[in-house]
């Protein structure tokens, strides 16, 4: 699945960050710093360094009503040291097979959501 870091680097390259910009205003152009933004405290799981960058730029503003942490890494690698409330996942469902979105799906929920992990 390399081909999928590939594509998302030229991803966000192509769109410099602001694919979300219509649907959100404009000072959250990403969906994790909206919801930080919002109030709650979040974690980003961002595949490529671009991404990761955009994000903690977006981290560091200091109108934020919660909290944004970045980690650079591979969702089907990374290993999070907490569990959550709630599991989102943004812009990524269909990458890879059925068997690999299977075992996303079983991390999320067993892994990294609150409850299952209890």
């Amino acid at each position: 699945m390399e081909w999928v870091k590939i594509f998302y680097d030229f991803h966000q390259r192509w769109l410099a960050g602001y694919y979300l910009g219509p649907i959100l205003d404009q000072h959250r152009d990403q969906a994790a710093a909206a919801t930080a933004d919002l109030g709650h405290e979040v974690v980003a799981v961002e595949l490529v360094p671009a991404g990761a960058a955009h994000a903690r730029m977006l981290a560091s503003r200091p109108e934020r009503g919660g909290s944004l942490s970045v980690i650079e890494g591979d969702f089907y690698r990374v290993e999070l040291a907490q569990t959550f409330d709630v599991v989102c996942y943004w812009d990524g469902f269909g990458i890879g097979s059925d068997a690999d979105q299977r075992r996303l799906l079983r991390r999320m929920g067993t892994g990294w959501h609150r409850t299952a992990a209890r």
